[in-house]
């Protein structure tokens, strides 16, 4: 609880400062942030592998002091860190309570249409995720392949994909039609459900997996590309703090959806009760008029949102 809070607010910040980085650097918005999520991806690939190996090594004790020297070292690198892209206003703007910042966010992401339907699409399948991750795959492997190997390659499945589909965004992600990646990638979600509905192999789930971490891969990058084209400079940090807010509080929802779902129907029902529900997202998204001007600025994406000029005095 102490670290969920301050991870959204770091997380916010950080990708509010990426449209700078990327005009500054000639690159388009969609490479920048498929970057910046392979590299996270890569991180999570290889951060229990290495955690793992040093808990073998030095004991569980003394891993929790490496990992503290890590953050020191991370906040150090930051403190050095001058980004001189980044706007400096001519003249003091009044400081206005947190409440106002806080309620100046909401009002700008309930104004937009849009980003608003996002949001809630976002938060709906998050809905859907926490409940897999947390509570359906654990159970299908342990009944199915009666062990916890099977759900270690589930979750490296992934994460592989996640990895991949973040690569291929940043490379392609400026040529695809958005709104249409958006819908294909709700509409392939939902296989792991039937999946686990039908009872088929660990290769095959896998595999399905794999698929599963492409889509989410080029969507985390998507949905961050336009959050940055529609929201003014001034607002980037509460209007991306009060999307997270929305998407980041339902996966826990899921969890308890999922549990209560499967001890009252079993795992079976509950994967094909996951599974309408996801297609009936999918549809959603597909008939939403708001999401259908997610290509509108797609086309020059490095131009958008763009800081305000210095004024002298």
């Amino acid at each position: 609880m102490l670290t969920a809070g301050p991870e959204i607010a770091v997380m916010s910040a950080r990708r509010s400062m990426l449209p700078e980085l990327a005009r500054s650097g000639g690159a388009s918005l969609e490479r920048v942030n498929g970057a910046y999520e392979a590299a996270q991806q890569v991180a999570l690939l290889t951060g229990a592998p290495i955690g793992g190996g040093l808990v073998a090594s030095i004991g569980a004790q003394h891993v929790f002091w490496v990992d503290a020297l890590s953050f020191v070292l991370c906040a150090l690198s930051v403190a050095c860190l001058r980004i001189s892209v980044l706007p400096r206003p001519g003249r003091p703007t009044p400081q206005r309570e947190y409440l106002q910042e806080l309620v100046a966010g909401w009002r700008f992401l309930r104004a937009d249409s849009t980003l608003l339907a996002l949001a809630l699409s976002v938060a709906l399948v998050n809905v859907l995720g926490g409940g897999s991750a947390m509570v359906l795959w654990p159970l299908y492997a342990r009944t199915t392949f009666g062990s916890a190997l099977g759900f270690g390659v589930m979750v490296g499945a992934i994460g592989a994909g996640s990895l991949l589909g973040a690569v291929l965004f940043a490379l392609v992600g400026r040529r695809l039609p958005r709104r249409w990646v958006l819908v294909g990638a709700m509409a392939l979600l939902p296989a792991q459900y039937w999946m686990i509905w039908a009872g088929v192999s660990l290769l095959v789930f896998t595999m399905i997996l794999l698929v599963v971490g492409i889509v989410v891969g080029a969507l985390n990058p998507l949905g961050v590309t336009i959050r940055q084209e529609r929201t003014p400079f001034q607002l980037r940090g509460r209007v991306f703090s009060s999307f997270s807010a929305i998407t980041g509080s339902t996966p826990a929802i899921g969890s308890l959806l999922a549990g209560a779902t499967v001890t009252r129907l079993g795992l079976a029902s509950a994967a094909a009760a996951f599974g309408l529900a996801g297609a009936a997202i999918t549809v959603g998204v597909a008939t939403v008029p708001a999401l259908r001007r997610l290509d509108l600025g797609s086309s020059d994406s490095t131009l958008v949102s763009r800081p305000p000029r210095n004024e002298p005095g």
